[in-house]
Formats: structure tokens, sequence, C-alpha cells
């Protein structure tokens, strides 16, 4: 029996994850440390995460496998960035500015509309595209701003969840993906798809 981790230190600094893990260890992983033959994490971090969290007893047991991108489906087609691009009503001379995750407060990807306002202010012509989960109402605080600011409206596209098989159009109708707040398996799609990448240092 094999158990994986994907976890990192800054997703669990709140209250309830400190909880959640402290009853984690005490029901559950004295009962099955000895059921489990692999334990696996996704990067050193994530290792070092597990040791902690759990027991330092699993330092033999843990092996750090990397998450990977399956690259025959993410990589780059001019002719899926022109049919995604058509669908949002966006120039192929205008620079589109990518965010994919949840939209939410530790996420904050709304710094990516102040962004676009000082661009559009200097007379570029950039737009935003976020894809993602719009979590406890996250996008009304960027509504607001756009109605302070109606010349942004037309440039912010805020759009739900797609399906996997849809990202790759998304990251090939994109001129950068940013991501203001903590990392993401997107990033390494986004790479794959040829999409230059500007993510926070943590």
């Amino acid at each position: 029996t094999i158990v994986d981790d994907h976890m990192v230190f800054i997703a669990t600094e709140n209250r309830f994850s400190t909880i959640f893990y402290k009853l984690l260890r005490f029901l559950y992983y004295k009962r099955f440390r000895d059921v489990f033959d692999k334990w696996i994490a996704v990067s050193d971090e994530t290792k070092d995460f597990m040791l902690k969290k759990f027991s330092s007893e699993l330092g033999d047991k843990i092996s750090v496998i990397p998450l990977g991108v399956d690259i025959i489906q993410f990589r780059f087609r001019e002719e899926l960035r022109d049919e995604f691009r058509e669908e949002l009503n966006i120039s192929s001379k205008t620079k589109l500015i990518l965010y994919t995750g949840k939209r939410d407060l530790f996420k904050n990807p709304f710094i990516l509309v102040k962004i676009l306002r000082k661009l559009i202010l200097s007379n570029l012509d950039y737009k935003v595209l976020m894809v993602g989960e719009n979590v406890n109402s996250y996008d009304d605080r960027i509504t607001r701003y756009l109605e302070r600011y109606p010349a942004l409206k037309t440039r912010v596209h805020l759009l739900g969840p797609v399906m996997n098989s849809s990202l790759p159009k998304v990251y090939s109708s994109a001129d950068v993906a940013i991501w203001p707040n903590g990392s993401s398996m997107s990033m390494l799609e986004a790479m794959a798809c040829c999409c230059p990448v500007i993510a926070s240092d943590i």
C-alpha cells in the first residue's frame, strides 16, 4: 500500500489545518503507519512536512517523486491559441495575462487587475484572464474594482473551472501566466505550453 502527499507548510498556515493534522496524527497515523509500505512526497519540502506532521520515524519509508506534466497533451498549438482567443473576442495583437487556480484571499489574483490598470494607463494593450473556482465570492472584490474603473470591464475575463483537456488551449492563448502567491502545478503546465511564467518567491 502506498500513500502520497502534496502538502507544503505555507498551505497549512491556519488554525483549521493545525487542528486537522493533530487529529490525523493522533487518530490515524499510529493505526496505519505499519500498513503503508511506502510514502511518496512530491518534493523535498513535502517530505520535510510529512516528517514534521506525522513522525520522524518515516524517514526511510518516504521517497521523493516530483510531479510531472504530460508533454504530449500540454504543448503550444497556434490553432488552439487562435481558437480560444476568438471565443473570448481577444485580438491577436492584445497581450494576455493568465492566472489559473482558485480565486481566493490566499492566492490573491486580484492584484493582476490592479497591474492591468497601470498597463492601460500607459496605453498598453493588455487583458487579464482568470480561470478557476471563485471561492467564497472572491470575485465580488474584483467586480467592485471594475465598477470603479469601467474601462477595465471589457479587459478582464473571469471563467470558472475548465476540463483538464481544455487547459492546453488556455495556456496557448496567453502571453504570460502569473501566480501572485504560492506555487502551483499549473506553472509546469503553462511552461510546457511555452507560456512564460511569473511566480512569487516562496
